[in-house]
C-alpha cells in the first residue's frame, strides 16, 4: 500500500508539474498570439499606408503629366509669341525706316520750298523795281 501511495504522490506531483508547465506554455502561446495579432495589425496598417502612398504617387504622376503637358503648350505658345514679337519688331523697323525716308523727303521738299520762296521773293522785288 505504501508503494501505491508513493506512486500516487509521484503521479500527483507529476500532474501538478504538468499543470504548471501547461499554464506556462499557455501563457507563452497567448503571448505569441498577442505578438502575432500585433504584427498582423501593424502589417494591415502598413498595407493601408502603402495604398494611400500609392494613390498619392499615382495622383502625383497624373499631376506631373498635366504639368508637363501644360509646359509643352506654354513652350509652343512662347515660340508663337516670340515669332509674333520678331515680326512686329521687323514691321516697326520697316515703318521707322519709312518714316525716316519721309522725314528726309519732307526736309528736302521744305528746303526746296524755301529756295523757291526766296527765288519768288527775289523775282517779286525785281518786278516791283
Amino acid at each position: 500500500m505504501e508503494q501505491s501511495q508513493k506512486q500516487n504522490l509521484e503521479l500527483e506531483n507529476q500532474l501538478a508539474k504538468n499543470e504548471i508547465e501547461k499554464k506556462e506554455i499557455t501563457r507563452h502561446l497567448e503571448s505569441a498570439r498577442a505578438d502575432h495579432q500585433a504584427k498582423e495589425e501593424q502589417l494591415l496598417k502598413e498595407q493601408a499606408d502603402n495604398q494611400a502612398l500609392s494613390k498619392r504617387l499615382d495622383q502625383s504622376g497624373k499631376e506631373n503629366l498635366k504639368l508637363t503637358d501644360q509646359l509643352a503648350k506654354n513652350e509652343i505658345e512662347k515660340g508663337e509669341l516670340t515669332r509674333q514679337l520678331e515680326k512686329a519688331q521687323l514691321n516697326s523697323q520697316a515703318r521707322e525706316a519709312q518714316l525716316n525716308r519721309e522725314q528726309a523727303e519732307n526736309k528736302n521738299l521744305n528746303q526746296r520750298l524755301r529756295a523757291i520762296e526766296k527765288e519768288t521773293s527775289k523775282l517779286e522785288k525785281q518786278l516791283i523795281n
